[in-house]
């Protein structure tokens, strides 16, 4: 039977727990076999609020509201669904948008009428944290209590003399779109559209690596592999140093994990005799992840022991709860480099049972290395390289605000 994953009844909380468990899969590196997936979106909502894997262009956190907000002055019947009509919207938006001269990153050429996940929900994580959807709920109750809003109506001033609008939740100084809209769309952002998002993400994302490098950042900044090298890792405030720290110390000494991971799934496969076929592929990868491990091992050697503490003080202040066989897994990793040293755990038995119990912990009967199938379907490697924290997605979404704000 084909499996299907549909959308049952869930809350609202619910539902975007799942969508980030998804994007997960679209990230490169992932260490979600060993369950540490939740350990980086932490430091990763710390670092770059709103942002995910599968967002693609800056300019869409601008489209999406023109869509929504035309359905609202439009006063949409209650004989109309305002899910399927704004679906109808971004469905002909990819075709208006592979037209223009910067199409780029567009969502959905392929798919097009067949797209699952529209720009709306890749996006509306960034619209409510960075200020532009004003309503702090999710797109699922925004399209819910659509028809109980009445149109847009006009400005009003708080005491303060800050204007609000009486009924729209999207900010009230988000521009309104061009006059070929929707007609005529590009992904390139004016320099009038640029200052408005370089604004909200400094009133909104401040003490974040997003917000730093928004205002403080350049191009020669994103050239940088790894987040940690940025400037911002000596210039920033003391609390943003510190999470920078804390996210580049924790992505290294992990790392040694997944490598050793493969190299375990790369050994059964011939000891299994899986890789009968690809024995001669199936053995240099043995060699690959030997020498990658001794690689980290003298990265790691030239750290001071890792202090789970740090971690847990994180979580602490970050409100994340961490589940006790995730913290004895750390843990015990990091007992297993005192006790034998960082270049001796790919001989250590007690490290490579500590793997293979958490797979099984985590997976049961699906674990890999557990499972004659899933020992099958190995391409060459799984988890691979440091955690990025969405690094590489928001070097492109900080391309786009640089380059509206020098036009």
């Amino acid at each position: 039977m084909e499996a299907l994953l549909t959308w049952l009844d869930l809350t609202a909380g619910d539902r975007e727990k799942l969508r980030r468990i998804l994007d997960l899969f679209n990230e490169k590196g992932t260490l979600d076999e060993l369950g540490l997936s939740s350990l980086r979106d932490m430091f990763s909502e710390a670092l770059f609020p709103g942002v995910n894997t599968t967002q693609t262009r800056l300019r869409y956190v601008l489209l999406v509201p023109w869509i929504y907000r035309s359905l609202e002055t439009k006063g949409l019947g209650k004989d109309k669904d305002v899910a399927t009509e704004a679906r109808k919207s971004e469905i002909k938006l990819i075709g208006t948008l592979l037209e223009s001269d910067d199409r780029g990153g567009t969502i959905g050429v392929n798919a097009r009428d067949a797209l699952v996940r529209l720009p709306s929900d890749i996006y509306w994580g960034a619209l409510n944290q960075w200020g532009i959807f004003t309503g702090h709920e999710s797109q699922w109750r925004y399209h819910r209590n659509f028809h109980s809003r009445k149109p847009r109506g006009e400005l009003v001033e708080d005491d303060q003399g800050i204007e609000h609008n009486k009924i729209s939740k999207w900010h009230i100084h988000l521009s309104d779109p061009p006059s070929e809209f929707p007609w005529k769309a590009s992904l390139s952002l004016t320099r009038e559209e640029a200052d408005f998002l370089l604004g909200r993400l400094q009133e909104n994302c401040k003490g974040t690596l997003l917000g730093w490098l928004a205002t403080h950042g350049s191009e020669e900044e994103l050239e940088h592999d790894h987040l940690w090298d940025t400037t911002a890792r000596k210039k920033a405030s003391a609390d943003l140093r510190e999470t920078i720290e804390y996210a580049r110390r924790f992505s290294l000494h992990v790392e040694g994990i997944s490598i050793l991971y493969n190299l375990l799934i790369a050994e059964d496969r011939i000891s299994l005799g899986i890789a009968t076929d690809d024995e001669k592929r199936d053995r240099p990868y043995i060699e690959h992840y030997k020498n990658q491990l001794g690689e980290w091992a003298v990265l790691e050697t030239k750290e001071e022991l890792y202090d789970s503490a740090d971690l847990y003080d994180f979580a602490a202040r970050r409100g994340v709860n961490l589940s006790y066989p995730q913290i004895q897994f750390i843990e015990t990793w990091g007992m297993r480099i005192k006790a034998v040293g960082a270049h001796r755990l790919g001989e250590d038995n007690n490290a490579r049972q500590l793997i293979r119990e958490r797979e099984w912990r985590l997976k049961g009967k699906r674990a890999r290395l557990h499972s004659l199938d899933r020992l099958r379907d190995w391409s060459g490697g799984v988890g691979l390289g440091r955690m990025e924290f969405r690094w590489y997605t928001a070097r492109r979404l900080l391309r786009d605000l640089y380059a509206g704000l020098n036009r």
